[in-house]
């Protein structure tokens, strides 16, 4: 009955690791990007941009479904911006995270 249970648990860590090794191995590539010459002089000025809302006349009839539209646009460009300058912290979590055992939670009975 314990090997049992020890395969499971083995089993169960296996596919932690498996997992956090592919959270591991994105945020690699994300802060790759983050530091890419090309990223930091063409594209981050290009997405911070297009960040910025441009005016918008409120007299317009359209003007909340376009006001709606270019602040999820900026939203959604916020959050690539974040997505990659979150890289390097995020990684280093994970190998913290992937470094130490994992907690067995697990009753005696």
């Amino acid at each position: 009955m314990d090997s049992k249970k020890d395969i499971s648990h083995n089993q169960v860590l296996l596919e932690r690791n498996k997992v956090l090794q592919a959270k591991l191995n994105k945020s690699i590539c994300l802060h790759r990007l983050f530091q890419a010459q090309d990223y930091q002089q063409v594209l981050l000025p290009v997405l911070q941009q297009a960040c910025q809302i441009q005016w918008l006349d409120p007299l317009d009839k359209e003007f909340q479904a376009k006001y709606n539209l270019a602040y999820s646009r900026a939203q959604a460009f916020k959050e690539i911006i974040k997505l990659l300058e979150e890289a390097e912290p995020q990684m280093n979590k994970l190998r913290i995270e992937l470094a130490e055992p994992e907690k067995n939670y697990q009753t005696g009975t």
